[in-house]
Order: structure tokens, then C-alpha cells, then sequence
């Protein structure tokens, strides 16, 4: 009986053991993301943050985007646009402006982040980012960034 257990638990290490190791070993997926600084999406004639971000929101509320936050002293501007008023999808959108270091009180650069927000199964907190096919990405966020870049080129 002695001999019996010892060899069910020897048997029952090398099976568990081998795939334990294995599984501790499994290699992580490769992050395709690129390692670099965004660029900006347009340069704008710019004296000063506030006057940009009010025309940025206007910009943005015509798309039917509503603001989440503006932070005026850095620059930033947080939309969301809902698939539809009951909606717990939809896409958002950081914009913030960088002021150029060489004129700084003439120029600032417009910088864009999209991501698409959705339930998630087994989240708590509400929806969350989700990646997206790049082809459906740029088709859902091409039309703002084109306004934007827009608004960037009709200013003086």
C-alpha cells in the first residue's frame, strides 16, 4: 500500500509538474504598439490655450461629441460621443495642445487620442477600452481628425 501511494504521487509530479513549467514559461504577446512620441495631427496659429480649446469645443460639439473635461492651464480636452443616448458604446477623444518651444506665444501643436469604449464581460467599472480592427478605428475617428486639421488650416 506504501509503495502504491508513493508511486500515484511520483506519477501524479511528473504529469503536474511538465505543465505547471510549461504554463509558468509561456512566452507574452508581442506589444505591435510603435515606441515613439505621437505626432501631432496640425500646427495652429495660437496665442494662447483657452481660445484654442473654445474653438476645439466647438469643433468637437458640432460632431455631436459632448465634453467630458477641459483643463485649460495644460491644454486638454476630453469628449465622448454615444452610439446612441441609451448607449453604453462609444468613442472618445483626448485632444491636448503642446505650445511650440520656439514660439511659444504664436504656435501650438494639436495633439489627438482615440479610443473606442465598450461593455466588457466581467468588468465593474462601465465599459472599456477595447482594440479595435485598425480599418473600423480609422473609419470612426478619420471625420473628427479632419475637422480638426481643418480648423488648424482655416486660421490666420
Amino acid at each position: 500500500m506504501k509503495s502504491f501511494l508513493v508511486s500515484l504521487i511520483l506519477a501524479v509530479t511528473f504529469v503536474a509538474l511538465p505543465v505547471t513549467s510549461l504554463l509558468a514559461q509561456q512566452p507574452r504577446q508581442r506589444d505591435l504598439t510603435p515606441f515613439e512620441r505621437c505626432k501631432p495631427i496640425a500646427t495652429i496659429a495660437s496665442a494662447s490655450n483657452r481660445e484654442t480649446l473654445t474653438q476645439l469645443q466647438a469643433v468637437l460639439t458640432a460632431r455631436g461629441y459632448t465634453i467630458a473635461s477641459i483643463e485649460w492651464a495644460r491644454g486638454e480636452l476630453s469628449a465622448i460621443k454615444k452610439d446612441s443616448s441609451s448607449s453604453d458604446k462609444s468613442d472618445r477623444v483626448l485632444l491636448w495642445l503642446e505650445r511650440d518651444p520656439v514660439k511659444p506665444t504664436e504656435r501650438a501643436f494639436i495633439y489627438m487620442l482615440y479610443g473606442r469604449f465598450e461593455p466588457f464581460f466581467g468588468s465593474t467599472e462601465g465599459p472599456v477600452r477595447v482594440r479595435m480592427v485598425w480599418a473600423d478605428e480609422l473609419g470612426r475617428m478619420t471625420t473628427l481628425q479632419d475637422a480638426v486639421v481643418a480648423f488648424a488650416l482655416s486660421r490666420p
